[in-house]
């Protein structure tokens, strides 16, 4: 199904750097108070992991 990418790029397997992550837009929020944060870095579980692209959450009834 598709994903509509609001900032950045999505994550293809012919990356080099595998430590990237696509989000939506509502964790961007919550995380710094943006949408616009591709490029910024998460730690999950104790990994660092930089933002590849953020998208719109899916608000779909089959999504919920």
């Amino acid at each position: 199904h598709p994903v509509n990418l609001l900032y950045g790029s999505f994550i293809s397997g012919e990356d080099l750097i595998k430590d990237g992550i696509v989000i939506d837009d509502e964790i961007a929020w919550k995380l710094f108070g943006s949408a616009d944060v591709a490029g910024k870095m998460v730690t999950i579980d104790g990994i660092p992991y930089y933002i590849r692209g953020v998208c719109k959450k899916d608000e779909s009834r089959l999504a919920k």
